[in-house]
């Protein structure tokens, strides 16, 4: 599953779903994109919510790809639309 960042943050690639936790790759920027497998709860930051994306791709906005696995904020990456659409499940882990 594709999410572009359409909530007006860039987002940072964590370890764990939670942002004091390590970050495993470079911050996508906006324009950019990321590629997640499931959904996971974790911080709530700002209020946000407490969902977050397990992502194994980033697309940067120059146009190179990183594979890396990690975690990337769904209140910010898309305002949680893509967990509300229903259109990726619940991490098993």
């Amino acid at each position: 599953m594709n999410i572009a960042l359409t909530a007006g943050h860039n987002v940072g690639v964590y370890q764990e779903s939670t942002s004091i936790s390590p970050k495993t790759a470079s911050d996508v920027i906006q324009p950019g994109y990321v590629s997640a497998d499931c959904w996971k709860r974790g911080q709530d930051i700002n209020d946000l919510g407490n969902v977050w994306y397990h992502v194994f791709q980033e697309h940067y906005s120059n146009g190179s790809t990183q594979y890396q696995y990690g975690y990337v904020y769904g209140g910010y990456a898309d305002n949680n639309k893509t967990f509300h659409d229903n259109v990726i499940v619940e991490c098993p882990w």
